[in-house]
């Protein structure tokens, strides 16, 4: 080695040492596996004539406030009719291969669970929670057509045609989910002036669904809230209240009272935090019967 190359090596060898600290590239860490939910998957099946994005923000406040993992199947109501547009649901939530799933539905996606479970072959969720089912048939819709004839169904599509009231309606086949809890969350005013009542219903209603529309023989429970049709989708009380029903059965669950001897003996105990309610801390503007 010359005398200028030793010379070049003093001085750049510490460079090129420091450069290769510098830039070492570190191996990459094994990726952590997501830490699996300890709830059933959440289906959520939308209403008529709008998209699955609708319940978007429903979807992600269950994800990220009470940690379920939700899967939205999309469908056009608009060129598939009911039973249709049910088959096309059902066979995407066969694909997800679920041993155990709740559902959440809004609208018309109450009854498209329905007929899944009962024409489709789909495996039944263990519970169930429908917001604003026309599950007795839409009076709005026999009215639309009375009044404007053919045009409601180019504007809605095929579909609701078949959500009008039996017997003209498929409501009435849809058939009911017997063994599974089911849950239903209804808007309204708490009186039979009704929700936007635009149309003149006769009776409480949403402005879409009357309340008396959504009942559902063999339901476990039921919530009135004041909301109208389209804003429960977007109510952060309806999340509270379909997670309660997801965890419990029912929409506002007992807190247990300890029995007189159990009384006599905390007595003498150290006394601890009474449980609250979870359905208690509503909003002002909103209520439940």
């Amino acid at each position: 080695m010359s005398v200028m190359e030793k010379a070049r090596e003093r001085v750049l060898g510490p460079l090129r040492r420091a450069k290769g600290k510098l830039f070492r590239r570190e191996p990459a860490a094994p990726a952590e596996e997501p830490e699996k939910s300890k709830h059933p998957p959440v289906v959520m099946i939308h209403g008529l004539n709008v998209p699955r994005h609708l319940l978007m923000p429903l979807s992600r406040r269950l994800t990220s406030k009470y940690g379920r993992e939700t899967f939205l199947p999309g469908f056009n109501s608009y060129y598939r009719d009911l039973p249709n547009s049910t088959l096309h649901v059902a066979r995407q939530i066969e694909q997800r291969e679920y041993e155990t799933w709740d559902a959440v539905t809004h609208s018309m996606g109450g009854v498209m669970l329905r007929w899944a479970v009962n024409h489709c072959g789909l495996a039944p969720p263990r519970r169930v929670v429908m917001i604003a089912p026309p599950n007795g048939g839409a009076w709005l819709a026999d009215h639309l057509m009375e009044r404007w004839g053919r045009v409601p169904p180019w504007i809605f599509g095929e579909a609701m045609l078949q959500l009008r009231r039996p017997p003209r309606g498929l409501t009435d086949h849809a058939g009911l989910l017997p063994g599974i809890d089911v849950g239903i969350i209804a808007g309204g005013s708490g009186t039979p002036r009704g929700e936007r009542n635009w149309f003149g219903y006769p009776g409480d209603t949403d402005g879409t669904v009357g309340v008396a529309e959504t009942i559902l023989p063999g339901m476990k429970d039921f919530v009135l809230l004041n909301h109208s049709h389209t804003a429960l989708a977007f109510s952060s009380q309806v999340t509270h209240m379909a997670n309660l029903f997801l965890e419990h059965g029912v929409f506002r669950p007992k807190v247990r009272t300890p029995s007189s001897e159990e009384a006599e003996e905390d007595s003498a105990a150290e006394p601890e935090p009474t449980k609250e309610d979870p359905a208690a801390n509503l909003p002002a503007d909103e209520f439940i019967e």
